[in-house]
């Protein structure tokens, strides 16, 4: 389903299930309220529905649960986009998934969820969506004595939470994710900077990228540059505009004759991407690979790259995994909240007035309808200065690298 149906949906649906539960909860809730003792928990479930960047943000307060309930099984509910990235990651015992594909498809598996959890017997909920109505539902329907989540008097979800965790916007998302973490009873260091972990190679993915690229005549160990000049039907105001992507990726091309290109993209995203890579020159150095590249496969594309400039999505966040340098693009959301936690990982962000204008209130929804001034601010010139640095400064950590290879031998 389309994600301003799906909002719709989670208004009126969930509001209507927030409110049939509120008045269930007020009548027995307190005969069900009783902790259970963190030795005793045997299934922990996590919920985050929307937002590849977020599940990859949540693993500082993912391994603080498991240091808590080093006992229990810990379930992850995601939509079934998510699957393959939640696997991935490693974090979980098991992922459970719910298609939204189509609203009966979405009725029909949520209520197989919540019989599954049910059976489990799951004793701890930690719902990290940002007072989503759907999540308080399912969070309540699973059972569990113990519930975590974001609360707030604007953006009501009843009170279906046991503890209720105040969202707080001014720090990052990863010590948002960790104060529910905090409030089950994990320690958390104010001075110790969140750290995520790193992704380890797949030689498989490798290969097949490897495949890829070579089939489009590009020379696998020369030095690449990753692009993705898209963004998420969430909000897709966070682009910066084709031709400025095109002109940096032309000029950056320009300046090195063993520099290609290869953009990046989901399936529905290609023809967009397309549009893009038609405006940049040299044409036959840059290449579209939009819709072709799972998940791993794009994380190998990651890890290999000299760069990647990107608006801010999810992608930026996988690359924080594999460590590579990246200019990102931030107008409607602040980088104080989701910034990438990477040393080498610059960010362009203009700060005009209306930005940021995303926020859990308002559903992320930007109040300029398309006209994203915040994005238009950031100048063509200061994040080719940006690329050219972080290029550098790459070609000299692998001259390093080999040089030390060499010594070595």
């Amino acid at each position: 389903m389309r994600v301003n149906f799906m909002k719709r949906v989670d208004q009126w649906a969930g509001g209507f299930g927030c409110l049939v539960l509120d008045v269930v909860e007020l009548l027995i809730g307190r005969l069900r309220r009783r902790t259970v003792p963190h030795e005793r928990v045997r299934v922990v479930l996590i919920t985050k529905y929307l937002g590849m960047g977020s599940i990859i943000l949540a693993a500082p307060m993912i391994a603080k649960v498991r240091a808590l309930y080093p006992a229990a099984r810990i379930v992850f509910l995601t939509f079934r986009e998510n699957r393959e990235l939640a696997e991935m990651l490693g974090h979980f015992d098991e992922v459970m998934t719910i298609d939204t594909k189509r609203l009966w498809r979405l009725v029909v598996d949520t209520l197989a969820a919540v019989w599954r959890l049910w059976r489990a017997r799951v004793d701890v909920v930690c719902d990290l969506e940002f007072f989503a109505r759907f999540s308080a539902v399912v969070a309540y329907l699973s059972g569990a004595r113990t519930r975590a989540g974001y609360w707030s008097r604007i953006a009501w979800r009843g009170n279906l939470l046991t503890h209720p965790v105040y969202f707080n916007a001014t720090k990052h998302i990863t010590r948002v994710f960790l104060a529910q973490a905090e409030i089950l009873g994990a320690a958390i260091d104010e001075r110790e900077p969140p750290r995520l972990p790193r992704l380890p190679r797949n030689e498989e993915a490798a290969r097949a990228y490897g495949a890829l690229v070579a089939r489009a005549g590009f020379d696998a160990g020369g030095p690449m540059l990753l692009v993705n000049p898209n963004a998420s039907e969430l909000c897709l105001e966070r682009r910066w505009m084709a031709d400025r992507f095109a002109s940096a990726v032309s000029t950056l091309l320009s300046e090195n004759s063993r520099l290609r290109c290869v953009f990046i993209g989901a399936s529905s995203e290609a023809a967009y991407t397309e549009s893009v890579v038609e405006q940049c020159r040299p044409r036959d150095r840059v290449v579209s690979l939009a819709g072709r590249l799972g998940l791993a496969e794009l994380a190998e594309a990651l890890r290999g790259a000299a760069l990647f400039l990107t608006n801010d999505s999810g992608p930026l966040h996988l690359a924080t995994l594999v460590d590579t340098p990246c200019v990102a693009i931030f107008g409607p959301e602040t980088p104080g909240l989701y910034g990438p936690l990477g040393v080498r990982q610059k960010v362009h962000y203009a700060g005009v007035y209306c930005s940021p204008c995303l926020n859990v209130y308002n559903s992320k929804t930007a109040a300029c309808n398309g006209r994203n001034v915040c994005v238009q601010a950031i100048g063509l010139t200061p994040v080719i200065e940006t690329c050219r640095a972080l290029l550098s400064s790459h070609s000299e950590h692998r001259a390093g690298q080999t040089a030390a290879v060499a010594a070595w031998r």
